[in-house]
């Protein structure tokens, strides 16, 4: 059993993850619109992945939470897949 604090936290963490729901009726330009915005978090979520570890490495503070919070995504699928993209294409990925 897990504290509420951390249970809340888990919560948080699986709800960023979800994609957004398409609009009323499934149309299918409601579902391109949902994927665009869940790629849209993806890249937001890397990019911070990005900033919190360029500021680890240069020795620059980070909080606790946020520190776990890295961690946390280290760990997930989406992350493991952007970070072999950004190895092979860099900044590249970004662009739309």
């Amino acid at each position: 059993k897990v504290s509420p604090a951390v249970a809340t936290r888990h919560e948080a963490l699986i709800a960023e993850f979800k994609l957004p729901k398409p609009a009323a009726g499934g149309k299918a330009g409601a579902m391109s619109a949902a994927l665009e915005e869940a790629r849209a978090h993806k890249h937001a979520r890397f990019r911070w992945a990005l900033e919190v570890e360029a500021a680890l490495a240069a020795g620059e503070p980070v909080g606790d939470g946020e520190a776990a919070r890295l961690r946390q995504y280290q760990q997930q699928p989406e992350y493991l897949a952007m970070r072999k993209l950004y190895n092979n294409h860099g900044a590249a990925i970004f662009v739309e």
